[in-house]
C-alpha cells in the first residue's frame, strides 16, 4: 500500500470512492466529480461564514485501487488586538490549528485508515500545528449531508479510528427526519400576542426557502428558517426536502411554547410551499430540543460527531 499526493488524474476514481463511502449516510446524495473538485479547491458548507483555510492538501491510500483518502488544512487563528503591532498571536499553543475536513477508508481496510491519519498528523507537525479538529462544521463539504453535521454514525469505522487514536468528541449533532410530514395549524401559546411574518425567498431549487419571524411590540423575539435541500445537493431526490437551518427564541421568552409554535407554523408554511419531507438537527447535549422534536413527528436518523486532539510532539 502507498500513500499518494492527490492529483486531478485521481478525480474520477476519488469521486467514485467518496460516493461509495457515504452511500449510507442520510442525505448524502451522489456527488459529481466536479463538485468534489470544488471541495478540494476550497469550497465549504453554509456554516463557513466566509472563513477560509490558509492551505489544504489531500492524500490517498492505494494498493492499485483507492482504499481511502484524507483532506487536511491549516486554519489561521485571529491575532490579539495589538497583534499587528507586536507580532504576538493568541496564546493557543501556536498560530494556527489543523483541520481534517474529511477522512474515509473502505470498511475492513483499517491499515489504510491508520496510515492516512498518521500522514495527516505528520502534515500538521511539519507546520508546527498541535491542535486538530476533525470534520468541523465550518469546513464541511457542501454536499456532505445537510448543515451542521460531522462524522456520521454510518461511518462508525471512521469514528472508531479516531477514538482508537486518542481523539475525543468535541461537538455533535442529531439529524432528525419527518418524511411525508402533514402538519396541523397550531394554536398560539397562552400569554403571547405576537405578530408572525412569513417570507418566501428564492432558493437554488424550484421550491423557495421559508422564514417565519415572531414580533412582540415591534421587537423580533423569535425566528424559524427552513431552506431547501437544493442548497446541499443538485440531485432530484433532494429537492422535496426542507431543512430547518435555524430555530431561535430570545431568552426572556423561552420555555413558554413559542419555539414549538414557530416550528409548527413554519412547517405548515413549508408544506404549503410544496415540500414533501422535513428535516432538522440539534446538538447532542440539547436533550430538551431532542425531546421537543421527537415528540412532534421527527425521528433520529443519524448521530454525528466532531473530534479534536492535541497532538504530542513526537507522535
Amino acid at each position: 500500500m502507498k500513500i499518494l499526493d492527490y492529483s486531478p488524474d485521481h478525480l474520477p476514481e476519488l469521486a467514485a470512492l467518496y460516493n461509495d463511502l457515504t452511500r449510507a449516510v442520510p442525505h448524502c446524495y451522489p456527488a459529481l466529480a466536479q463538485e468534489l473538485a470544488g471541495a478540494i479547491a476550497g469550497e465549504y458548507g453554509l456554516e463557513s461564514s466566509g472563513q477560509h483555510l490558509a492551505v489544504e492538501s489531500v492524500f490517498l491510500a492505494s494498493d492499485g485501487e483507492l482504499l481511502g483518502f484524507v483532506h487536511v488544512g491549516e486554519r489561521d487563528q485571529p491575532r490579539k488586538e495589538n497583534g499587528e503591532e507586536d507580532g504576538e498571536e493568541e496564546e493557543s499553543g501556536g498560530s494556527s490549528t489543523g483541520v481534517i475536513r474529511f477522512l474515509g477508508y473502505r470498511r475492513g481496510c483499517r491499515d489504510a485508515g491508520q496510515a492516512l491519519l498518521e500522514t495527516a498528523e505528520n502534515w500538521f507537525r511539519e507546520r508546527q500545528i498541535s491542535s486538530v479538529t476533525v470534520f468541523p462544521q465550518a469546513f464541511r463539504y457542501p454536499f456532505y449531508g445537510f448543515a451542521h453535521i460531522s462524522i456520521s454514525d454510518r461511518l462508525d469505522h471512521v469514528q472508531a479510528l479516531f477514538f482508537n487514536n486518542g481523539y475525543s468528541v468535541s461537538e455533535g449533532e442529531y439529524v432528525l427526519d419527518w418524511p411525508n410530514f402533514d402538519p396541523v395549524f397550531p394554536e398560539a401559546p397562552a400569554g403571547f400576542d405576537v405578530d408572525i411574518y412569513a417570507q418566501r425567498t428564492p432558493s437554488s431549487g424550484a421550491l423557495p426557502d421559508v422564514t417565519l419571524k415572531a414580533h412582540l411590540d415591534d421587537e423580533q423575539i423569535g425566528e424559524c428558517v427552513f431552506i431547501g435541500a437544493s442548497a446541499f445537493s443538485r440531485r432530484e431526490e433532494a429537492q422535496s426536502w426542507a431543512f430547518c437551518n435555524w430555530l431561535g427564541v430570545e431568552e426572556p421568552y423561552r420555555r413558554r411554547g413559542l419555539g414549538l409554535y414557530l416550528l409548527r407554523l413554519a412547517l405548515v408554511e413549508v408544506h404549503d410551499a410544496g415540500y414533501i419531507h422535513a428535516a432538522i438537527s440539534t446538538a447532542l447535549e440539547n436533550y430538551r430540543a431532542l425531546l421537543f422534536y421527537t415528540n412532534y413527528g421527527f425521528h433520529v436518523v443519524d448521530t454525528t460527531r466532531q473530534f479534536s486532539r492535541q497532538l504530542p510532539e513526537n507522535g
